[in-house]
């Protein structure tokens, strides 16, 4: 059977003001990395492939791992939400979000404009964006076996909602509760693609672990 594992990158540089800036592992995010390689290894999961985005948050979480070399590939790259908030802001009144609540309440407005095509000149179609993730799951479907996917929140909430069939509000809604380092896994039976589950951290289960469940 065909396995599809998604990881969400450990966590990274937040608050930051620029893509650049975020991009970048904290020493948690270091720390949530080699414990989720280390729980894998322990439960005798084996992957025949592992991919990463190009993102520098990607790579280091994926050597952290320490599962073998991943192939680099832009699609599983997030999308660029501090450039298309910084653009939203400007035309509808609203200001950057400084905490997490704030944060979560921004992002369905975002959304919501990028997929009405208001921010196209400034990122990637929304459609675009979904789509590329999608080309890179058929391409590990058509190659069968067991991957592993080290991406971000975005990219994996959006495999969700497309699965589902969200909008953007549902999109964000799978979005925004997804981990540092959580687990995500697809099946593929009988030619069909399901879904087996979401946004687990068995590696942060520990009473002295609590600390590193970590959203941003």
């Amino acid at each position: 059977m065909t396995v599809i594992t998604l990881v969400r990158h450990g966590q990274a540089n937040f608050p930051a003001k620029t893509e650049e800036d975020y991009d970048r592992l904290s020493a948690l995010g270091h720390q949530q990395a080699n414990w989720l390689g280390d729980y894998f290894r322990s439960h005798g999961d084996v992957f025949d492939h592992i991919w990463c985005g190009t993102l520098r948050r990607h790579r280091e979480t994926a050597a952290g791992l320490g599962l073998g070399l991943a192939h680099e590939d832009a699609r599983l790259n997030e999308m660029k939400y501090l450039q298309m908030a910084e653009v939203f802001n400007q035309t509808s009144g609203m200001t950057m979000p400084q905490s997490g609540p704030e944060f979560a309440a921004h992002v369905p407005h975002v959304f919501r404009a990028w997929a009405a095509g208001d921010l196209d000149h400034v990122h990637v179609p929304y459609n675009d964006f979904a789509q590329r993730m999608a080309d890179a799951v058929a391409q590990a479907l058509a190659m069968g076996g067991r991957h592993l996917f080290v991406t971000s929140g975005g990219v994996i909430g959006m495999m969700m909602a497309r699965m589902l069939n969200l909008p953007p509000d549902g999109f964000a809604q799978m979005m925004l509760p997804i981990r540092n380092t959580s687990i995500h896994r697809f099946g593929l039976e009988t030619g069909m693609l399901y879904l087996d589950s979401y946004n687990l951290t068995p590696h942060l289960d520990h009473p002295d672990r609590s600390h590193a469940k970590t959203f941003v």
